[in-house]
């Protein structure tokens, strides 16, 4: 039934047949990019419906539900958010949400499907309106958006500006750093490698509380599961209670 949601709002937005839809998942959607930027302003949200990411996609939304219940998250800003439901997903449970993208077909299918579903408790806006917003949020997502940043870190920067004091970051990226550079995806350009952005993020004041840890450390994971950080409160106090404490 998720997945049928989506098949059904995407061939309503483009005004084709859901059959048609249905048809192009698996083609194979992606081109010689030279400019990833260029790219993402005009990507079309049926490039999102393909066997390769769609069961991600379905996984990663409910993960960020689980996350944000378990610790009673009440606003959520999400930065990245392409033609998924996560953001979609978290404000038809009762989250208020903050969503930001390149201006694209992917975001007006986003605007589109807001208003379709009366969902007041969701705002979906263009990157260029980022900076504009002084609002804090209980929680912070960004899936798959740091790997196709050269330097993350100011992005990083900017996140932390956005998240309470004891609020959450919910966090994955594949960086393809360590590898050689013949078997890097042309698409994924950032050029620090997961072990220094855990150590990024924990020198800005957080703490690991759910993820992967090998030997030599934490690991982000496309696959499996995200890395969620907890912001240190004020004096460098913890605490298991949600941010609205």
């Amino acid at each position: 039934m998720y997945k049928d949601k989506q098949f059904d709002d995407v061939a309503k937005f483009l005004n084709l047949p859901i059959e048609s839809v249905r048809n192009k998942v698996g083609e194979d959607n992606k081109t010689d990019m030279t400019n990833l930027k260029e790219h993402y302003k005009s990507a079309n949200p049926l490039g999102y419906l393909n066997k390769e990411n769609i069961n991600y996609h379905i996984f990663k939304d409910h993960i960020a539900l689980l996350y944000c219940s378990m610790f009673g998250i009440k606003t959520c800003m999400e930065l990245g958010c392409g033609a998924s439901m996560t953001s979609f997903t978290l404000a038809r449970n009762g989250i208020k949400c903050t969503a930001y993208d390149y201006e694209s077909d992917t975001l007006r299918f986003q605007l589109w499907r807001r208003r379709n579903y009366h969902l007041t408790n969701l705002v979906y806006r263009g990157l260029g309106q980022l900076g504009r917003n002084k609002e804090k949020y209980d929680a912070f997502v960004c899936f798959e958006v740091l790997e196709h940043i050269q330097d993350p870190r100011p992005t990083i920067d900017i996140i932390d500006k956005h998240i309470k004091p004891k609020g959450i970051l919910i966090l994955t990226m594949t960086s393809q750093a360590d590898l050689p550079p013949d078997q890097r995806d042309k698409e994924h350009i950032c050029e620090l490698n997961n072990e220094g952005m855990v150590n990024y993020i924990l020198e800005k004041g957080y703490m690991v509380v759910q993820g992967l840890k090998f030997p030599n450390g934490y690991m982000f994971s496309h696959m499996n599961y995200p890395l969620i950080f907890k912001k240190i409160g004020e004096n460098n106090e913890d605490s298991n209670n949600s941010p609205n404490n």
